[in-house]
């Protein structure tokens, strides 16, 4: 059996406002005992405690435990748990080396410390697209793992809804394994991107991040605008 994600210990100011929120629901819940809150939902009284001591950076399990309790909209509380998720790892744009001068950052580098900025925009508009051109199969796979994380999902989660497993999107996120069209269709799929207009513009990142999948990113198109219509 899989182990749930591990929670991460961390002092944030927004960590202890969802912690003081988390309470709330609680209360609202009658304030059962964490031991009750345990044995309906499965999740240990340790991590219901430190979730709502806002020590901790809780997993959307645990977080889920206190929603349901509440009886309050789950999908509500996934996108302000996933807003907390991003804001905690939201990766920095710049590096500094044992004596504090800025390092440079190489391409790849640069992409991951754009992934705030995305973030915002797909919140913003929420139309998830690629917001940059591929120059190769690395692009293409940044923008994918940009997306995983900005779903706060694990490749498990994604492998439960979509046909692929979860070794099979590992081994493409790592670039052992070439991106097709098919593939990256169920991995939008697994993190809930399912407009037409959003599979276009990642079937168009692929065919020009991958040329020898233009033309099976083509007839995907093609099958996609006939889906869709």
């Amino acid at each position: 059996m899989a182990r749930p994600p591990k929670e991460v210990c961390t002092d944030n100011p927004y960590l202890h406002e969802f912690a003081s929120e988390l309470r709330a629901l609680k209360s609202k819940a009658g304030d059962p005992p964490y031991r009750v809150m345990a044995s309906k939902s499965g999740v240990s009284i340790t991590s219901l405690s430190q979730a709502a001591s806002g020590r901790v950076l809780p997993t959307w399990r645990t977080t889920a435990a206190f929603v349901r309790a509440a009886r309050v909209s789950e999908a509500k509380w996934r996108a302000k748990w996933e807003s907390l998720n991003r804001e905690m790892r939201a990766p920095v744009a710049r590096e500094h080396d044992d004596d504090g001068s800025t390092l440079p950052l190489n391409p790849a580098q640069r992409r991951i410390a754009s992934w705030p900025a995305v973030w915002e925009r797909w919140t913003r508009t929420e139309l998830i697209t690629p917001s940059h051109r591929a120059e190769s199969e690395l692009d293409l796979i940044l923008a994918m793992r940009s997306l995983k994380e900005f779903r706060s999902l694990s490749l498990r989660d994604i492998a439960g809804i979509a046909l692929y497993s979860h070794s099979a999107f590992g081994a493409a996120l790592n670039g052992q394994r070439t991106v097709t069209p098919r593939l990256l269709v169920a991995f939008l799929k697994g993190c809930n991107v399912h407009t037409f207009g959003e599979h276009q513009a990642w079937l168009d990142l692929l065919s020009r991040a991958v040329p020898e999948q233009r033309e099976k990113a083509e007839r995907e198109m093609r099958t996609q605008h006939r889906t869709f219509r």
